[in-house]
């Protein structure tokens, strides 16, 4: 880990020259479970190497797994946004997003999204109304109304399994209330479309 807090492979990742497509700027943009380079009109996320219960991405084959299984579900809403999952490689000491080498670590690649479109800005901008929400609302009921459903789903929608996951959120967080650092993290794009949280 770096003075500054981030791994070395991000610190080398924040340079424009580790892409192979251009990118004047590189930001980044961080959860408790992820980091995500936003590069010219390209996002990538990694992974953190997190076991936080609710997931588990311990391992470079459970993250290998899951940008994987990411891009499958989150295709079904966003097949134009979610373009597949590249590896960093690492080349005579250099790491770079794709190219030739040894694949280091994976990352969801996906079109990067306006700034303007985000929740945040609209919200700010007064872009957030009754039309927009039951237009996603729409959207939504009419996807989850012709997904499969049966063994192996249902139970995920459970009363009971809901009550379990909330009471499980509460007893992991409760312990971290007011210990987050001042100045801390800034909310991440949100270049998710839909699908599960990642």
């Amino acid at each position: 880990m770096a003075a500054n807090g981030q791994p070395h492979l991000i610190r080398q990742l924040l340079s424009r020259r580790a892409y192979q497509h251009r990118a004047e700027e590189v930001r980044l943009e961080e959860t408790h479970i992820s980091w995500v380079l936003l590069a010219g009109r390209y996002a990538y996320k990694l992974k953190k190497p997190v076991n936080l219960g609710f997931v588990d991405f311990s391992t470079h084959e459970k993250r290998v797994a899951d940008c994987a299984e990411e891009v499958r579900l989150n295709k079904r809403l966003c097949p134009d946004v979610y373009l597949g999952v590249v590896n960093v490689t690492e080349r005579n000491g250099q790491l770079r997003m794709g190219g030739s080498g040894e694949a280091v670590e994976p990352a969801v690649r996906m079109r990067r999204l306006p700034d303007a479109g985000m929740l945040p800005n609209l919200l700010a901008a007064g872009g957030v109304g009754d039309r927009l929400m039951h237009r996603l609302a729409n959207h939504l009921a009419k996807f989850h109304a012709a997904t499969a459903t049966g063994p192996g789903v249902d139970e995920y929608g459970s009363p009971a399994t809901i009550q379990a996951n909330w009471q499980e959120n509460f007893a992991q967080a409760t312990p971290l209330v007011g210990r987050h650092p001042r100045g801390g993290h800034r909310p991440l794009d949100p270049h998710l479309c839909a699908g599960p949280p990642q």
